[in-house]
């Protein structure tokens, strides 16, 4: 590996060198207040000369797909009204400067080396472990939210909802989880916000939506619902009484962090909740994204096919990429579909007809009016999620149980009247004789 890295540390050790109050031994580190801008500067230079030897596109490649990003959050903002995206400190670094949030990881090994606990040779060992894992988990999740955010920007939403769970006290949240004790828990109810966010509850007792959107995209009065980063709940709740139907799955089940799945519905109500105890909603499109470096593309492919035979979504199954990925189309089941993004908005069109079953994009942003999924084998999906023959008696099956709901109420009011009435005096219980 070449050293150009080197001459940029050799100025840093001249500039300490030069300045005596700088002190850098094994057991102490002491920055005077009026050299720290100057000092920093120089480390900074040398950190950012070890990730470019180590691959010198990474930075121009993250700061494009930074750029992306803020395009596509100002366009939501924009059209959303919101007051803000909140962001994790280290997402944030990354959109204001790629540059100093993929050098962050190489501080400590360099403190190290100044110190003289380890050498040249041992820190630049070292730079793939530690460039690696960490930009690669911070340009996926960039990634994501940019899908996620070019998704919603081609809809043209107009409102912006959160799905808020009842806080509860982390310890009996932790001791319920931890032990499997069961209690049922009140669904979340939609609420208009105008701020998005990205954090989401590892622990959580029942699963909610990240957040749902209305549109009138393809003059279409629809409820959108997204959720990023499944969890599995882990407590029961009451359904609300809608038509979505419920996937039992094992205790034990759960999604890579690389699948996105998405809802459709006239009310938000009927997708605020996505899962509780061993139960998750059947989702009407999933999306799969290949990351930066996600193994083995063969696994990754089997680990797709196994969600889709779990999840069914009604509309397909995409699995998509920053980069072109390379699969056969007979590679694929018959729900999949393939989609490169490159870090183009308007390539996620296919997602939006295929989620309301059209083949055109009326209203919507497209460079053409008709848009092909690559992939050959194409099912069309019912929204209802039931099969053809069955929808024609949902409607007489619905009726029917309004009219034994009926039934059942004036019955149960017609008994309570007549036992009041045999208990009065004179009526017929008192007259009986013994």
């Amino acid at each position: 590996m070449p050293r150009e890295w080197i001459q940029e540390f050799e100025k840093l050790k001249g500039y300490i060198n030069s300045h005596p109050e700088i002190e850098i031994t094994q057991t102490k580190w002491s920055i005077p207040e009026e050299t720290k801008e100057n000092f920093y500067s120089a480390y900074d230079s040398v950190r950012e000369a070890l990730v470019k030897q180590y691959d010198s596109d990474i930075i121009n490649e993250s700061e494009a797909l930074a750029v992306a990003y803020r395009e596509a959050a100002e366009e939501a903002t924009n059209r959303l009204h919101l007051d803000g995206i909140k962001v994790s400190p280290i997402f944030d670094i990354f959109l204001q400067s790629p540059k100093a949030a993929l050098i962050k990881p190489l501080f400590n090994p360099l403190y190290d080396l100044l110190k003289g606990r380890i050498d040249a040779c041992n820190l630049e060992k070292e730079l793939p472990g530690l460039i690696d894992s960490f930009n690669q988990r911070l340009k996926v999740l960039v990634y994501e939210k940019w899908l996620v955010l070019s998704f919603i920007n081609l809809l043209k939403p107009d409102e912006l909802y959160c799905c808020p769970i009842k806080k509860r006290d982390k310890q009996r949240k932790k001791y319920r989880i931890q032990t499997g004790r069961k209690h049922l828990q009140e669904i979340p109810k939609p609420l208009k916000t105008n701020l998005l966010s990205w954090e989401y509850d590892p622990m959580v007792l029942i699963t909610p939506a990240d957040f749902i959107i209305h549109t009138s995209a393809l003059k279409k009065n629809k409820y959108i619902a997204i959720k990023t980063r499944f969890v599995m709940a882990t407590q029961p709740a009451i359904l609300p009484e809608n038509k979505r139907e419920w996937l039992k799955v094992n205790t034990d089940f759960k999604l890579d962090e690389d699948v996105i799945l998405f809802y459709v519905a006239d009310n938000p109500i009927d997708i605020c909740l996505l899962a509780h105890d061993e139960q998750i909603c059947r989702p009407d499109l999933v999306i799969k994204y290949r990351g930066y470096s996600n193994g083995e593309l063969s696994r990754w492919l089997d680990i797709a096919k196994g969600d889709a035979g779990i999840l069914q979504p009604a509309s397909g199954f995409f699995l998509t990429s920053k980069n072109p990925l390379v699969i056969q189309n007979n590679d694929l089941e018959s729900n999949m579909h393939l989609l490169d993004t490159g870090l183009s908005e308007t390539k996620l069109l296919p997602v939006i007809l295929k989620l309301f079953n059209e083949d055109y994009a009326p209203g919507l942003d497209a460079p053409y009016k008709k848009v092909e999924c690559k992939s050959e084998k194409v099912v069309k999906a019912t929204y209802s999620h039931e099969p053809a023959e069955e929808r024609s008696s949902s409607f007489t099956r619905h009726i029917m149980n309004i009219v034994k709901r009926i039934f059942n109420a004036l019955f149960s009011v017609f008994t309570t009247l007549r036992v009041r009435n045999l208990r009065k005096p004179g009526g017929r219980e008192n007259t009986l004789k013994p």
